[in-house]
């Protein structure tokens, strides 16, 4: 669990970098 919540916020936080 906390590995897939800490996935989804580092592709969030490139998300938002590419962006």
């Amino acid at each position: 669990m906390s590995s897939s919540k800490y996935g989804m916020t580092l592709r969030i936080e490139v998300t938002c970098k590419l962006f």
